[in-house]
């Protein structure tokens, strides 16, 4: 109540670990020893890879049904939500339906957005205490009519016929909001609690019930607040600032930007010039060049966005004059002998590229994707600590093993560990690519990958004879110079000659590589031969290739007029019934087994299986020094 938890945050941000210490993104310091070793030691997890938060704590969705260490020790990055047992959500979720904590503290005055029943779509009510109860009248609005109509008008709830506000019809409801609040600008959402941040209110505003649309995207889009307004007392860059609740937002102005964390503080303090006192201390403090925040030192181009403005990991000239006391156990993003910016190694392998080129996912020299630290004895976790005693230079080469030449997947950027194989000896037990068409050929794969619907030599030729009685694995080419329409299969010799030919690079999923150093696999090329798009973003309605050509009919099916997607994560809309689906499970996609579009079978376009064997098999080793080109002739 009297603030002492926010009290002496500046010893933390300042704080210096010991030489045998690493220091946590939070500023607390553990031992080096605990350092990548598969547990968690640090509260937020930077000592370990970010993919043990997904594969051995699960994200940390069951802390709500078990007390454990980790669970109540778990700390959230200002970029989430925290549920209060150690789970987080990002935090522009806070009002997506179905993406919820857990325990359901993300339900707290938010009951209106939850589905309750899936048949009716029956929805719950928000008491006065932010708790969910399926009965209106428990609810007391102090004898608001517009706020209890609004309550009944979003979820059409049956208990509203004890009130004499029940409707079968959201138009009709929506009109009746609209009459009984006509004569009201803001509408409390949350019983005048402030539940988002101790100064932002939010409301709904009667113009939100002004038009009627029955898809569900509308519908939800209603339960959320129209307008989030600051209000109280709070110190902005060493000014105290006081708000009376007119200075207001739209919900679209905050939730559906791409802001890098919530921006309730930011809005708070946006009119306020810093103080002569504020950030003064340019040793050990960074003064975020538009938006104002001061940062420690130890948080520029650490991976997290800390500045509002991103210029922590942006500003190169901030990066250029740092100390190396700021930048211990730092991954350097070098490409080409060049240093583009740093991230922790918390990130490296995470399947996103936290560097600018990519190079924490697929290096010169390393395929971190395939490095996963999981017990101290890992060879990934000895080459994670490694790193921190590696120079920018020695930090660009690797031990490769020699059984990971020629085995058909990259190891290097670029794929230069899977050229000019000819002349490769497989070995026992694996099969050698025949052709011998270009410099990708002669790879060696694992017979049991043969004729498994996914290419694993370059030309497809190993899904060639398989006596199946379905179509070959890969959609037809569309050529790229005649827009003629052509099978891909023995018949041609075109496929992984190393020249895209196809419209979406189909030919060359194996040899062509994206701009993170990784092959294009499932992923399509648009015409432009540089911009790579995954899966999910084809076909959504969003122009993502520069010519938009993703778009034809030839890839997408006839599409609907609608331009909205409800699913949740790890599914696949449709596009229908209107534009509510249905949402079926990313794993139903390109399922010969399932058919689960019946009407666009948007489910079966461009479908292409991702290879994701296990391939790592350590033994023989081979030294491979700094690389930037893809001839291997002098290893």
């Amino acid at each position: 109540m009297n603030s002492d938890d926010e009290l002496y945050c500046e010893q933390i941000e300042t704080n210096i670990c010991d030489e045998n210490e690493f220091r946590c993104r939070n500023g607390l310091c553990i031992n080096r020893q605990f350092l990548f070793d598969g547990q968690g030691d640090c509260t937020d997890l930077t000592d370990e890879q970010s993919l043990l938060v997904i594969k051995k704590y699960h994200n940390f969705e069951h802390c709500f049904e078990q007390a454990t260490f980790d669970c109540d020790e778990h700390w959230c990055g200002r970029e989430m939500i925290s549920c209060g047992d150690g789970e987080c959500i990002p935090w522009n979720q806070r009002f997506w339906n179905g993406f919820d904590c857990s325990n359901f503290y993300t339900h707290v005055y938010n009951c209106e957005l939850e589905e309750r029943d899936a048949k009716s779509i029956n929805f719950s009510i928000t008491d006065n205490y932010g708790r969910c109860t399926m009965n209106i009248t428990e609810f007391n609005a102090n004898n608001d009519p517009c706020l209890l109509m609004i309550k009944c008008a979003v979820t059409l709830h049956p208990s509203c016929q004890s009130i004499g506000m029940f409707f079968t019809e959201g138009k009709d409801a929506y009109a009746y909001a609209c009459e009984l609040c006509q004569n009201r600008t803001l509408v409390d959402y949350a019983s005048g609690t402030t539940f988002l941040s101790p100064f932002i209110r939010a409301y709904y505003t009667p113009k939100q019930f002004e038009i009627y649309s029955p898809d569900f995207f509308s519908k939800m889009k209603v339960r959320q607040p129209g307008l989030l307004c600051v209000i109280g007392e709070h110190m902005c860059r060493g000014i105290k600032v006081i708000h009376n609740g007119s200075t207001c937002f739209q919900y679209n102005d905050i939730f559906e930007q791409s802001y890098p964390f919530s921006p309730y503080d930011y809005l708070f303090c946006q009119s306020v010039n810093h103080s002569v006192t504020y950030c003064v201390s340019t040793t050990f403090f960074y003064r975020c060049q538009t938006s104002g925040e001061c940062i420690s030192k130890h948080r520029l181009f650490d991976g997290f966005v800390d500045c509002f403005d991103a210029s922590d990991e942006n500003n190169t000239e901030a990066l250029n004059s740092l100390l190396p006391l700021f930048m211990k156990d730092r991954y350097n993003c070098t490409i080409d002998g060049n240093s583009s910016n740093t991230v922790m190694r918390h990130f490296l392998g995470d399947g996103t590229s936290a560097c600018w080129h990519g190079t924490d996912e697929m290096s010169l020299s390393i395929n971190w994707q395939q490095q996963q630290c999981f017990k101290s004895d890992d060879f990934a976790c000895s080459l994670l600590r490694d790193l921190y005693q590696t120079t920018n230079e020695g930090q660009s080469k690797n031990i490769l093993r020699f059984t990971s030449l020629c085995d058909s997947f990259w190891d290097l950027r670029n794929g230069s560990d899977e050229i000019d194989c000819s002349e490769w000896i497989c070995e026992s037990g694996w099969i050698k690519q025949q052709s011998n068409l270009s410099q990708w050929s002669g790879n060696c794969i694992n017979p049991e990958w043969k004729c498994n619907k996914i290419w694993d030599y370059t030309d497809g030729s190993d899904e060639y004879d398989c006596n199946r009685t379905k179509s070959y694995p890969i959609p037809d080419c569309l050529l790229l110079d005649s827009n003629k329409i052509i099978p891909l299969n023995a018949t041609n010799t075109m496929a992984g000659n190393g020249i895209v030919e196809c419209s979406g690079g189909i030919d060359e999923r194996v040899t062509f590589p994206c701009n993170d150093g990784f092959p294009l696999n499932e992923r399509f090329l648009c015409n432009d031969q540089i911009t790579c798009l995954k899966p999910m973003d084809l076909c959504n309605h969003n122009i993502d290739c520069p010519t938009g050509e993703y778009g034809s009919e030839f890839w997408c099916g006839p599409r609907p007029s609608f331009n909205t997607s409800v699913c949740k994560a790890e599914e696949f809309n449709c596009l229908e019934q209107n534009d509510t689906g249905p949402c079926i499970p990313d794993e139903d996609r390109c399922n010969d087994e399932r058919k689960s579009c019946l009407i666009f079978h948007r489910d079966k376009h461009m479908c292409i299986h991702r290879r994701k064997y296990n391939h790592q098999r350590w033994d023989r080793l081979a030294f491979l020094p700094n690389r930037t080109d893809r001839n291997r002739k002098n290893l």
